[in-house]
């Protein structure tokens, strides 16, 4: 059986999270691996208006948002770290913006982890169709086995 010494953990700070973090954490305390804990952030799209050079840096107040939300990722990931701190487990906390199931995969194979532990948002149906699922696209490309764990899609 494979060694598990390094376990990347994304969350998104669903309900779901807390629950699947303290599992992974619980799991890798009886393996003696650390927890990566890894929010992938998204920021939006902006029109650059003709004649502008897009090099040139964000607007100032875009950049403000940017750096909001940087600022409350970073917060929410220092509080989900507190709350499972304590257990005898090495913790680390890390964001980063793009695509979450392209960035997950790209760390997990970069970084050389050895499982990734994940929630699943539960998306059936419709919905599942048009926004397909970060957890699916994870375990196909994943280069080292991910372990999911249901949540409730209870946040619309």
């Amino acid at each position: 059986m494979r060694e598990i010494r390094k376990i990347l953990c994304p969350v998104d700070f669903s309900s779901g999270s807390d629950a699947m973090v303290n599992d992974t954490v619980e799991l890798a305390a009886q393996l003696g691996a650390e927890v990566h804990l890894l929010h992938v952030y998204e920021m939006p799209l902006y029109q650059t208006p003709v004649g502008v050079d897009p090099s040139a840096g964000l607007p100032g107040g875009l950049m403000d948002v940017v750096q909001g939300v940087k600022k409350a990722v970073s917060e929410r990931l220092e509080k989900l770290r507190a709350s499972v701190d304590g257990r005898g487990v090495t913790l680390h906390t890390r964001m980063t913006e793009g695509r979450p199931a392209k960035s997950i995969v790209s760390i997990a194979s970069d970084e050389s982890f050895d499982l990734v532990c994940m929630g699943t948002r539960g998306w059936t149906g419709l919905r599942h169709l048009l926004l397909g699922s970060v957890a699916e696209h994870v375990v196909r490309a994943s280069p080292c086995p991910v372990l999911t764990f249901p949540t409730p899609d209870d946040e619309g």
